[in-house]
């Protein structure tokens, strides 16, 4: 106890130190007359600094069990008193330091020991902030720069205790009552890029930044220029890490085989190489007949191949498709024939549009199959628009049959009406004047949906109109490497890392552009009384010796 006590003596003589350079000062520890400290609370005071003396001899454990004792007494006084504020209970009070500062301290301590805490810890620390924290929120304070803080702390706090949608939501809730405030979006971004590396998501931390960037109305817009441009190195910092590893990994030798690079394939979830495609196309006698056993064992379990063989679940249709292979052709209509739940899972987004094309390429000639497949039931109905565009191609383009397409698509709408949408889209798709009829039809269905194609009107006129055939997208060579890497499903080129300077004044200087004249930069006015009157110093105030410092951070700080 003689030691803490020292060092309680040592912080009253730092704090009288740096405190007798501001005028304002009136206060009874340093020796000028002033109001006693309010004999009921005095416990309160002596546990207040005494956490304060383990907070800065680092120990935070200890100083949260004092802090935990003041805690409670305050929320007694406010429970008594209701209605209360802040800032008249320190003023009753008159303490060392002030409540509305210690709170502020209280919940920082909270903060960083969670951060390192044990998962055993978490629970019990998250709920002591969380409880901090609903109590000042439900005072009212008229201080919107104060509340908005609290939130936001409030908010990261689910994240620091693995309640993500929790704190997303509070997130949410704070942009939506200030959306002017650059820290709501920044706090929130943050967690994202800067927190557990389970949530990393640098795509939606991009999306939220991106929403304060683009409002011209944003406080401090400056701020936001920034944090995108540090999260901009960041992610490409992580890209190159991600690119040398892979390369390492993924390097082909002299006795790497085709299996070996079907294996990688099926492991990896992220991008590769360029040459492990290209090694796959000049090993097309050994390369297809493995290919078309991975195939095979797709077409078994589809979704669960799709869940467990990384990027060759996508890779497959694409390769097939370029070498044409008509051996395949069952197995690619039986991929996708399916509700529409299990598409994204079994192919994913990067080729649902390719995949008609893909059909189409390596389609049989067996109408009769590829028909019976369109008539169940439980397949979806983009599956059926898929095959419908290839089995129209291979109708006009294969077999100049016209006529035999017309009566199909005929029969088709009157046994499943509800594709009446989908047939209207074939037949623009191709703009023969013998199909018009038939789109007449789809048109006028009562499942027919306008706003796909538009009313009969709209749709003549897109009939007529001057666009080319897209039957000539199916009739172009196929290249199986320019099409994944416009879904960037290709690492081709090594990733650069920008200059901070130069990509900082680029993001700055194209905000500035958008930015109209009459916006003023102004910071966001927060309508409040100041709490703090010249008694005494907050730890979080700048420090009267003039560095620039929070007080806390510099004379404020009596442990050398």
């Amino acid at each position: 106890m003689a030691e803490e006590k020292n060092k309680l003596i040592k912080y009253k003589e730092k704090w009288r130190k740096c405190i007798m350079k501001s005028k304002t000062v009136n206060s009874k520890s340093l020796g000028v007359e002033s109001e006693p400290i309010n004999e009921a609370f005095e416990k309160l005071n002596l546990a207040m600094q005494q956490g304060y003396v383990y907070e800065f001899a680092g120990e935070p454990d200890k100083a949260i069990k004092e802090w935990k004792k003041v805690f409670k007494e305050v929320k007694a006084y406010f429970a008594e008193h209701k209605g209360s504020d802040l800032k008249t209970f320190d003023e009753l009070l008159n303490g060392t330091e002030f409540v509305y500062n210690w709170v502020q301290d209280y919940d920082e301590v909270l903060r960083n020991r969670l951060v390192s805490c044990s998962e055993d810890e978490k629970q019990q620390l998250g709920s002591l902030k969380i409880e901090l924290l609903t109590f000042l929120l439900s005072l009212n304070i008229k201080d919107a720069l104060n509340e908005a803080n609290q939130r936001r702390s409030l908010a990261e706090t689910y994240y620091l205790i693995g309640q993500p949608d929790v704190g997303e939501r509070y997130y949410t809730e704070l942009i939506e009552a200030y959306p002017d405030d650059v820290w709501g979006y920044v706090g929130y971004s943050d967690e994202y890029w800067m927190g557990k590396s389970e949530q990393l998501d640098f795509e939606k931390a991009f999306k939220i930044l991106n929403e304060a960037y683009n409002r011209v109305t944003i406080n401090e817009s400056e701020i936001i220029v920034e944090r995108l441009t540090n999260l901009t190195i960041a992610k490409k910092k992580k890209e190159l890490e991600d690119y040398i590893e892979l390369e390492k990994e993924l390097a082909l030798g002299e006795d790497t085989t085709v299996s070996n690079v079907i294996d990688q394939l099926r492991r990896k979830t992220k991008a590769v190489p360029l040459s492990y495609l290209k090694f796959i196309e000049n090993n097309k006698k050994v390369a297809l007949p493995l290919i078309l056993e991975e195939m095979a064992s797709y077409i078994k379990a589809p979704d669960h191949y799709a869940l467990n063989n990384g990027l060759l679940a996508l890779y497959l249709p694409f390769i097939l498709a370029q070498w044409e292979e008509k051996g395949s052709s069952r197995d690619l209509i039986d991929l996708v024939a399916c509700s529409e739940e299990s598409i994204d899972l079994r192919i994913g987004d990067a080729i649902t549009e390719e995949y008609p094309v893909v059909l189409y390429r390596c389609f049989d000639g067996d109408l009769s199959y590829l028909k019976s497949v369109i008539g169940r039931e439980h397949v979806g109905t983009f599956s059926k628009l898929a095959y419908l565009r290839a089995l129209s191609v291979y109708y006009i383009e294969n077999l100049n049959d016209i006529e035999g397409l017309k009566v199909y698509l005929q029969n088709l709408l009157n046994d499943q009406p509800e594709l009446a949408t989908r047939i209207s889209s074939i037949v623009l798709m191709h703009k023969r004047e013998a199909l018009l009829s038939v789109g007449k039809r789809s048109v006028e269905s009562e499942f027919y949906d306008p706003t796909v194609n538009g009313n009969w009107s709209d749709y003549q006129v897109n009939f007529h109109n001057a666009s080319r055939d897209e039957t000539v997208e199916y009739k172009k060579s196929f290249n199986a490497i320019e099409t994944l890497n416009k879904w960037r499903l290709i690492s081709d080129e090594k990733p650069v890392v920008p200059e901070y300077g130069i990509l900082y004044q680029k993001l700055f200087n194209a905000r500035e552009k958008r930015t109209p004249n009459s916006i003023k930069k102004t910071n966001l006015q927060y309508h409040h009384e100041p709490i703090i009157t010249g008694k005494k110093i907050g730890r979080n105030d700048p420090c009267p010796c003039g560095s620039g410092k929070k007080y806390k951070k510099c004379c404020g700080n009596y442990i050398n």
